[in-house]
């Protein structure tokens, strides 16, 4: 029995002597990635690591990362990493109730409930993706310019492709999502805005140069070499559309290659844009008549298919430049 109770105490000892150890190196090593993005400025009060005996559960207080180059600027009162202390290749991050944001000057309140996040890693040679869930229950976004958007039971899933390299297929669910905007007429008075977003659902591959890098913030974006839309369809107020075609992405950040635009319903849209002064009830007329002249041959009754180019950096839509294509930025 003495022996049976020594070897228990000599367990006991030698994992808490481990998870004292373990929790150290991940503290140092979470320090040294939030330190170590030259492109951001992470600014923290405290990490602290808590879980003893089976978990090893990071705490980043009052956590605030700013872009360089743009200025954007995240901001939350905490972030949680949580882990096994018997398996670092799973990691779970949950984010607080109310997170803000600014980008282009707009600032923007999160409100959410059940944002977290799981993701499998390769620890060899350094910290890879290897597959990644995001999930939200409830989120509302807010700014001081009377717009908000909610999004609800939202998922997306990314994971890499196994014979692949560098290949991530993405999975995106949005049962349903709104955005409403105050809009000052000229009268003084206001008028509600609503685009009501229902069974929003995608397929698609993405293509890495190299794989992307667990705490690299950027990596994400800048290696990304290959856009395949396999599905992305969405109902907008009551607007059907579906999106397929693949992109390359240019040394320069911009697509080229060709989407098919497929929309049900259009005038839905038009009457939108309309609304929020995206169009002139002229432009938005001239669109109209236009739509079936830009569809291609084979479209079905009450569908406009519609192509989309993108190539030198410009956008081209039915044959007809009508500017700038996005880009992605690069390092």
């Amino acid at each position: 029995m003495k022996a049976l109770i020594a070897l228990v105490l000599m367990l006991g000892l030698g994992w808490s002597a481990f998870w004292f150890v373990g929790s150290r190196h991940l503290l140092s090593e979470v320090e040294s990635r939030l330190e170590s993005e030259p492109s951001l400025d992470v600014q923290y009060s405290d990490i602290s690591v808590r879980g003893f005996p089976n978990r090893f559960d990071v705490t980043i207080a009052d956590l605030e990362v700013t872009d360089l180059k743009s200025g954007s600027r995240w901001a939350a009162p905490f972030l949680q990493i949580l882990l096994l202390s018997y398996d670092w290749t799973h990691a779970i991050a949950v984010w607080p109730p109310t997170q803000s944001v600014s980008v282009g000057g707009e600032n923007f309140t999160i409100d959410s409930v059940g944002m977290r996040a799981s993701a499998m890693l390769d620890l060899r040679p350094e910290f890879k993706l290897e597959s990644i869930t995001f999930e939200s229950g409830q989120a509302k976004i807010l700014n001081s310019n009377l717009l908000a958007a909610s999004i609800t039971d939202a998922v997306f899933a990314a994971k890499r492709h196994e014979s692949t390299p560098g290949l991530f297929r993405i999975g995106i669910s949005i049962p349903k999502a709104e955005l409403v905007r105050m809009a000052k007429s000229g009268s003084g008075g206001a008028s509600n805005l609503n685009l009501a977003i229902s069974n929003l659902l995608g397929d698609l591959r993405v293509r890495y140069g190299t794989s992307p890098r667990f705490g690299n913030f950027r990596s994400l974006e800048t290696r990304i070499s290959e856009i395949s839309v396999d599905r992305l369809t969405s109902n907008l107020n009551s607007l059907d559309v579906s999106v397929d075609g693949s992109l390359e992405i240019s040394a320069s950040g911009h697509p080229v290659g060709e989407l098919a635009l497929e929309l049900k319903n259009p005038q839905v849209l038009l009457d939108f844009a309309t609304a929020s002064g995206v169009l002139s009830e002229l432009q938005a007329t001239v669109i109209s008549f236009a739509l079936p002249l830009l569809a291609e041959r084979g479209s079905t009754a009450g569908a406009f298919r519609i192509p989309v180019q993108f190539k030198d950096g410009q956008t081209i839509l039915a044959g007809t430049r009508i500017g700038p294509a996005w880009r992605l930025a690069r390092e």
